[in-house]
């Protein structure tokens, strides 16, 4: 199917210096988004906007504190607000211990707001009725240089997360035969808990040559079902060469 969308974005910014060591950035937004498709119930448009302000303020010169709160409104499923929150903390140069809460949201897609389809007996319908998807994130994080050429990262993470839109019968299908069901359509389900934490480090070989790796471990609880998220991974590591002059070409094996 043809999907034609166009989206128009402006922003207006301003960042405001009141002394003692704090600073104020706030804003607002706007955003048109229009889509034209057979598949999605022919032509929609919604006009999203939003405000946001964050206050960074230094409160000694190795401790920070950055607070701030963005505002959205979406047409069909309303107001959202996210705020969030950071301490940072440099006990001295090149060692920087951070904790952070931050949330946030996911926005349903035309698909599963719009979708209008029949193949067959079978329909398939968008739901204007879905809530965003959400997440709030409490992080702990150290990132340091323990030698001048080598540098590494610690990180410990605790999610959760709720509302996933998830593509399911609708309540008044009927079932045809097998699994199969008359009618589906999105619906919001499931709340998850993830816990973990990640190492990395950065071993600089020559001033254009450096190798890392990192490990990560993550565990994924299903709140409604009792159980581990088995098809996510425990353990997940990566190590990469990367040979980078200021001049010429680069490259990469990871």
């Amino acid at each position: 199917f043809n999907i034609k969308t166009d989206t128009y974005d402006s922003e207006l910014q301003g960042v405001f210096d009141t002394g003692n060591n704090n600073s104020i950035v706030t804003g607002v937004s706007f955003r048109v988004n229009t889509v034209h498709s057979e598949l999605l119930s022919g032509h929609n448009r919604q006009e999203i906007w939003g405000l946001y302000l964050q206050d960074d303020l230094r409160l000694t010169e190795k401790f920070i504190v950055t607070a701030g709160a963005r505002y959205d409104y979406h047409p069909l499923v309303g107001g959202n607000t996210s705020p969030r929150a950071a301490m940072i903390y440099t006990p001295k140069e090149g060692h920087t211990v951070r904790l952070s809460y931050t949330t946030a949201y996911s926005l349903p897609t035309f698909v599963e707001s719009y979708l209008s389809r029949d193949i067959s007996i079978i329909q398939f319908r968008g739901n204007r009725d879905v809530e965003p998807e959400k997440i709030s994130s409490w992080e702990l994080g150290y990132s340091g240089a323990l030698h001048e050429r080598v540098k590494t990262t610690v990180e410990l993470f605790y999610n959760e997360l709720e509302d996933f839109i998830t593509f399911l019968p609708a309540p008044d299908a009927v079932l045809l035969f097998g699994n199969t069901y008359s009618k589906y359509s999105y619906y919001n389900r499931g709340k998850y808990k993830a816990s973990g934490g990640e190492v990395g480090l950065d071993f600089y070989l020559a001033d254009d040559l450096v190798a890392r790796g990192n490990y990560s471990y993550q565990f994924i609880w299903n709140d409604e079902a009792g159980t581990r998220v088995s098809y996510s991974p425990l353990s997940k590591a990566n190590a990469e060469l990367r040979y980078d002059p200021k001049r010429g070409m680069n490259a990469t094996t990871w």
